[in-house]
């Protein structure tokens, strides 16, 4: 019993100054061959992710990298005519060690450009004049649809929905949200300053375009353009339409009498400027399949019948009273913009004042259902116009 635990002991010290002298060995010989330790291996990897710094640019074989405002070092171009080391960016064909750029769009992509207004198309996130919205095409992809790469060209913008995108190296790349919409004539974001009666168009991918209007220093939608909207003047290209000899404009929601009168007075839309607010024979031509209250129906409202009492309604022989004027509705078709040759659904202002009341009434139509009806002219009553000529 003793043997076996002598010749045991043995056998463990024999093993133990062999693992020692083993692990003494590997450090030399990683001393010897300029090779460091795991821990130190760690350190280097350290020190160089503090490398990136935002907006440097560096080689990595025949691409250039750049570093976002995330401190993280991501892909910015393969290069044809190989990368140059000195700034890290894509040579061309003339040396020059800026990023091939569309000259029609004076695309700048410096990187350290510091009097960039804001505007030009600038890949470095520190600017010091950038509006703020970095440009980090890695994480804001996620967020949008890429789109194919049709008519991209190196340093061309262009818009889609709300945001701007830019081609580099043959490819679309996530620009930024534009807050104040996108100016599909440039393909860049607007950062228009808001002054109070100041119109500008905004666009996005479904539609012809928006006017936006500044108002108590908010911008405020104005109006959908059917035929696009005029960038010169930030309003709607002209828009007018021919039904039973009228020409009607366009529509305006959310206005009190008064300024639904004065908007038609000053209108100058399709060359003319004559336009005035509907009567409400004039209004009443627009409704349809509501023989009651279309033209000519039951509802005797018109022109030259304004009365309350004597217009909208009969007396009974039991006293009681059946309304002309409260329109057709169903299930189906409420709300439908079946009553409307324009598919409006909402109330219109009409010029006509009720003739029998002591406070001020306007008949008005809504469309919705095709009623006739009338109301007061206060600041609170908020309603459609469109005008005609």
């Amino acid at each position: 019993m003793k043997k076996i635990l002598v010749i045991s002991l043995v056998f463990a010290t024999v093993f133990l100054i062999v693992s020692c002298g083993g692990s003494t060995q590997n450090k030399s010989e990683a001393s010897g061959n300029g090779e460091k330790p795991d821990s130190d291996e760690q350190d280097s990897e350290a020190d160089g992710s503090a490398e990136c710094k935002s907006g440097d640019f560096k080689c990595a074989d025949s691409e250039s990298l750049y570093c976002n405002s995330f401190g993280s070092w991501v892909f910015d171009a393969r290069c044809e005519n190989g990368c140059d080391p000195a700034t890290g960016k894509c040579k061309t064909d003339s040396n020059d060690n800026d990023i091939a750029a569309d000259t029609e769009n004076d695309s700048d992509f410096e990187n350290n450009d510091t009097s960039d207004s804001g505007d030009d198309n600038d890949f470095d996130n520190s600017d010091a004049a950038d509006s703020g919205n970095d440009s980090d095409f890695e994480s804001s992809d996620n967020d949008h649809e890429i789109p194919d790469d049709s008519g991209c060209t190196n340093g061309k913008y262009k818009c889609i929905d709300w945001a701007s995108w830019v081609c580099n190296d043959s490819h679309w790349n996530f620009k930024e949200t534009c807050e104040y919409g996108c100016d599909s004539a440039t393909g860049k974001c607007k950062s228009s300053e808001c002054i109070d009666g100041k119109y500008e168009c905004r666009t996005d991918y479904y539609s012809k375009g928006h006017s936006y209007y500044c108002d108590n220093g908010l911008w405020e939608h104005d109006l959908s353009c059917e035929n696009g909207c005029d960038s010169a003047t930030g309003k709607c290209k002209d828009m007018c339409y021919e039904i039973d000899n009228k020409t009607w404009s366009y529509s305006r929601s959310s206005m009190t009498w008064e300024a639904a009168k004065e908007f038609c007075d000053n209108m100058v839309n399709c060359g003319y400027s004559d336009w005035h607010l509907p009567t409400i024979s004039e209004l009443r031509t627009l409704i349809q399949n509501c023989p009651a209250a279309e033209t000519g129906g039951e509802c005797g409202v018109t022109d030259q019948c304004l009365s309350y009492h004597q217009c909208s309604y009969i007396h009974n022989d039991d006293n009681s009273i059946t309304s002309l004027c409260i329109g057709c509705s169903d299930s189906d078709s409420y709300y439908s913009g079946k009553y409307s040759k324009f598919g409006d659904n909402d109330w219109f202002w009409s010029s006509s004042f009720q003739d029998d009341t002591d406070s001020i009434q306007v008949w008005v139509v809504y469309f919705a259902m095709g009623t006739i009806t009338s109301f007061g002219t206060n600041e609170y009553t908020l309603e459609s116009v469109r005008c005609v000529r």
